[in-house]
């Protein structure tokens, strides 16, 4: 069964690590302690029994790679790795499949539900070698992301900057103009006192655009 909604996963930080890491399920214990087994040598592996098993781990673990036999209890694998796909979009989900499953292993396929399928039984060699190359897609494809995301920031980040160097160029030039004019307007101001007035509204103005000026200064200090 797929988590209650609204439940969240475990923030993780991406971390590449130098072997696979694989969650299998299948429900046979004799399977899962088996590929245990097999390619614990190869690859950093955790079972579970059952799709809530399953689901459990994935809220606390990344998994770059799930792969799960297409016999269940309760449903089919494909079924399986399509909610997984909801949690983990990420993922390599792969299918271990016999003969008869094959029509339904092609529509999941086509539907992008599973990323491949590997036929039962499966030979050790061709399993590392499927690990392997899932394990260099996953990281190559959030590697790939962490650059796309970098430079969405740094773009944003040249667009402000150089959005606040104009409006300070020009807060600063209205600046100079404020100054003059009120050093025009104090020297009538004996003769015209109504002035006062006007010079309090230049000088608030001129606090005004200071500020925004300072607030410019310090947006550049923590803009990366």
């Amino acid at each position: 069964m797929m988590p209650e909604h609204g439940a969240t996963l475990m923030s993780i930080r991406p971390s590449r690590s130098s072997r696979p890491k694989v969650l299998y399920v299948n429900a046979q214990l004799r399977n899962r302690t088996a590929f245990h087994a097999s390619m614990r040598r190869y690859a950093d592996i955790k079972t579970a029994d059952a799709g809530e098993e399953a689901f459990a781990l994935l809220q606390t673990e990344e998994f770059p790679i799930v792969i799960s036999d297409q016999q269940m209890e309760g449903g089919a694998g494909t079924e399986l790795l399509i909610q997984v796909r909801q949690m983990c979009p990420d993922a390599i989900r792969i299918l271990l499949a016999a003969h008869a499953d094959f029509s339904m292993v092609i529509d999941a396929i086509n539907a992008g539900h599973i990323s491949r399928f590997i036929r039962k039984p499966w030979d050790r060699e061709e399993m590392r070698a499927i690990l392997e190359d899932a394990h260099r897609q996953y990281w190559e494809a959030r590697e790939h992301q962490e650059l796309v995301a970098q430079f969405a920031q740094q773009a944003r980040a040249a667009v402000v900057g150089k959005m606040t160097v104009g409006i300070s160029e020009d807060l600063q030039t209205h600046a100079n103009q404020l100054a003059a004019a009120r050093g025009l307007l104090r020297s009538l101001q004996r003769q015209h006192p109504e002035l006062a007035t006007v010079l309090d509204g230049i000088d608030g103005i001129e606090k005004m655009a200071q500020t925004l000026l300072q607030h410019r200064a310090l947006l550049e200090t923590t803009t990366p």
